[in-house]
């Protein structure tokens, strides 16, 4: 930092949060031994995304500047549609039981939002690109009826 310049406190904040998904898909796999199946999956995914912004303008010291003009909060959100793939292995426990791990990627496209706009005391507005994508491994029990 030079001499004589304030330093900038309350920089913008953003968040992204995913509030839930899902996703319809289709499975086949082949057995690789007579308990165990190895299979691949994929179809359509589905995902809630919200995405957040703030900035203060409050400075912490006398030679310190706030970065926003003026005090902002914005949250944004969207249900957005992708589609996934995936793999896992199933295996047969002992009587009806079947244990299962597997992974499932999702791309949703990106998520393009402005936020704030300009003022009369400031332009502290931004545009947010932000690509959705998500990688899952589940671990699980089940019981066939």
């Amino acid at each position: 930092m030079q001499a004589g310049l304030p330093a900038i406190t309350a920089l913008p904040i953003s968040s992204v949060q995913e509030t839930w998904d899902g996703s319809v898909r289709g499975r086949v796999g082949k057995l690789i031994t007579p308990d165990t199946l190895l299979f691949a999956t994929g179809g359509l995914a589905i995902q809630r995304v919200s995405l957040s912004a703030s900035c203060g303008t409050f400075a912490l010291t006398p030679t310190s500047a706030p970065w926003c003009a003026v005090a902002r909060d914005e949250t944004h959100s969207k249900t957005m549609m992708g589609w996934t793939v995936g793999g896992g292995v199933e295996r047969k426990l002992w009587g009806n039981w079947l244990a299962r791990i597997d992974y499932r990627y999702a791309d949703f496209g990106t998520f393009n939002q402005h936020f704030f706009t300009a003022g009369a005391f400031g332009d502290d507005q931004f545009d947010a690109h932000v690509k959705v994508k998500t990688h899952t491994a589940t671990v699980g029990i089940a019981y066939k009826f």
